[in-house]
This record gives C-alpha cells, sequence and structure tokens, in this order.
C-alpha cells in the first residue's frame, strides 16, 4: 500500500486527469471519470478509476462504499470537476447559470458532506477545492463561472472553519488560466450576440486562445503535494504566475481599481 489515500473528481481529462497520474506515483489515488472508455491510461498509472458523474447522489454515495470498503479512510478529497458556461450573461440561459452551480460548487458540497466519516478517519486530512482566479478577480464572458467559483471560496472558507476542530482541513487553491479543455469547451457552448457585445466577444475569443496555450500543470501538482505535507494548510493557496501577479495587485491597489482597470482594457 502507497501513502495517502487520494480521491480525485474529473479525470476524463486535462489538468485532473494529469494530477491523477501523476500522485498515484506514491499515494493510492481514486479518480472519477463518467465514461468507461477514459479509463484505460489512468489505470495503467496504478489510478482505481470510479465512473459515475459527479451531480448523481447515486454515484456518490457508490464511490463512498468503494473507499469505506477498500480503504476505510480517505486522507484527501480533491474537488477538481467542473465546467465554464462561457458568454457574456445575456447569452446564458437560466438552465445553462443553474447547470454551472450544479457542477462546480452543490456537487462539491455534497461530495464533501458524503466523504466527511471517511476524512474523519484519516484526520489530519484535507478538503482541497480546486478555484480560478476568476472567483476573486472579475473577468468579461466568465460571470456564470466566475460566480460559481466565487461561491466555491465562499464554501471553502466556512468549510475551514467548521472543520478545523475535527482536524480536517478544508484549501481553495486559486488556479492561474492553465491549459485545459475546460475553456475550449466553454468556448465552443459560448452564444455570440453580436450587437453591443460585438468588439468585446471579439476581444474575448482572443483572449480565451492565449488562455488555452498557457502551458503551467505541474504548478498544481506542486501545490497539491505542498498541502499534503501539512498536518494544518493553510486556507487558500495561489498557483500560478498570473495568480500570484493579480493577488499582489488587488492588495496593492483594491478591487474597484482592478475592476475598473478590467473596464478600460475590454472597452
Amino acid at each position: 500500500m502507497k501513502g495517502r489515500t487520494i480521491l480525485i473528481t474529473g479525470c476524463s481529462s486535462g489538468l485532473g486527469r494529469f494530477a491523477a497520474m501523476k500522485l498515484a506515483e506514491e499515494n493510492d489515488v481514486y479518480a472519477t471519470v463518467r465514461n468507461a472508455a477514459q479509463q484505460a491510461d489512468l489505470k495503467a498509472c496504478g489510478v482505481t478509476v470510479l465512473i459515475g458523474d459527479v451531480t448523481h447522489s447515486t454515484d456518490r454515495q457508490a464511490w463512498f462504499h468503494t473507499l469505506q470498503e477498500q480503504r476505510g479512510k480517505l486522507d484527501m478529497l480533491i474537488h477538481n470537476a467542473g465546467i465554464c458556461e462561457g458568454g457574456v450573461l445575456e447569452s446564458i440561459s437560466e438552465d445553462r447559470f443553474e447547470h454551472q452551480f450544479r457542477v462546480n460548487v452543490t456537487a462539491a458540497a455534497a461530495l464533501s458532506s458524503t466523504m466527511l466519516p471517511l476524512l474523519r478517519e484519516a484526520s489530519p486530512s484535507a478538503i482541497v477545492h480546486i478555484g480560478s482566479i476568476s472567483g476573486r478577480t472579475a473577468f468579461p464572458g466568465l460571470s456564470a463561472y466566475g460566480a460559481s467559483k466565487a461561491a466555491l471560496y465562499g464554501m471553502s472558507r466556512s468549510l475551514h472553519i467548521e472543520l478545523s476542530p475535527q482536524q480536517i482541513a478544508s484549501v481553495y487553491v486559486e488556479l492561474d488560466s492553465m491549459h485545459s479543455r475546460i475553456w475550449q469547451k466553454g468556448v465552443d457552448k459560448a452564444t455570440l450576440l453580436k450587437g453591443p457585445y460585438r468588439k468585446l466577444e471579439q476581444k474575448l475569443s482572443a483572449n480565451a486562445s492565449e488562455i488555452r496555450k498557457s502551458p503551467e500543470k505541474s504548478g498544481l501538482l506542486t501545490c497539491i503535494m505542498n498541502i499534503g505535507r501539512h498536518t494544518n494548510p493553510k486556507p487558500l493557496y495561489i498557483c500560478g504566475r498570473k495568480s500570484i501577479f493579480l493577488f499582489v495587485l488587488n492588495k496593492l491597489l483594491g478591487e474597484d481599481n482592478i475592476t475598473r482597470m478590467m473596464t478600460r482594457m475590454f472597452r
């Protein structure tokens, strides 16, 4: 048996898949995917694959019972599963907005509640919420996504206080705009309204192309490993050069001035 028992959601592709494979080198990693066809290379790396959808309660319960029977504890729960409903707010339907929160926030809350008995067995343990710079710094075209990450940040902070007496840390990792399929999916689903948004949407499209070129996956892995090494990790970890830059800029200039700068950039 390896070191810690780790459950990471959203490992069908991108950052989650990368992190699961790397973490499995020294840990017992359980990774969730929605499609059985996506599990072969994960299994080849020693990852135990859990099939299902994080938004389905029956799947969450099945994952709990598997971990309970095979490990009896959970050292780290990593909420990585997420989607991006891209586009200006006027283009996003009520159903799309609710789906954004159902995947990024509600499912994470429900899975944490489900796994708490196993996290208590392993305490000190940790719940890691993979967040975004969009959760604390406003960007146009990401109102639904940013709102979901802001909600995740608030929930993570509250959990940090609630669970501290049980030696379960709740941590929010503020990620840079790293290369991930989530951005391409968000762009593909976005509805362009044009008209009064034409100029803004052109700038957003160009900006999305630059985001997709960002290569920094290893930073997330390093951050997760640092969290795992501490029995009392911090509530917030900043991951990536842009995230650190914006964090410092917010401290120096304040949120209102950052928002004014963004407004001028995308005018």
